[in-house]
């Protein structure tokens, strides 16, 4: 099946089919990993930030936090929309993305 997918400009109309993937063909793993792979973050002062899945309905992120030790230290989630983007001496940023796709830099102490 394809979809196409129309526009025009100045030089005219162009029209794009891209392919529609057929599920039947796909393979799905047998479980979904604990993390994202993109998802763990070490803090300056040796804290390793891990994010953990959430509902898909859920728009606040979640991480777990583990000490120098490697023991749970706490969980903290991001205010909604926001995403975590680094850490500075006792701050985190994050990046909250507004209606006009602007993307605005917040810092948090943690």
């Amino acid at each position: 099946m394809f979809v196409a997918m129309g526009g025009s400009g100045r030089a005219g109309g162009r029209t794009l089919e891209m392919p529609h993937p057929d599920l039947d063909e796909v393979e799905f793993p047998d479980y979904k990993p604990p993390f994202p792979i993109s998802g763990v973050r070490a803090t300056p002062d040796g804290q390793i930030w891990v994010q953990r899945y959430q509902r898909h309905d859920e728009e606040r992120a979640l991480f777990d936090i583990f000490g120098d030790r490697g023991e749970l230290v706490k969980q903290v989630r991001l205010p909604a929309g926001r995403r975590l983007v680094g850490f500075g001496n006792g701050v985190l940023y994050a990046v909250m993305t507004d209606e006009d796709d602007l993307e605005w830099l917040e810092r948090y102490r943690r």
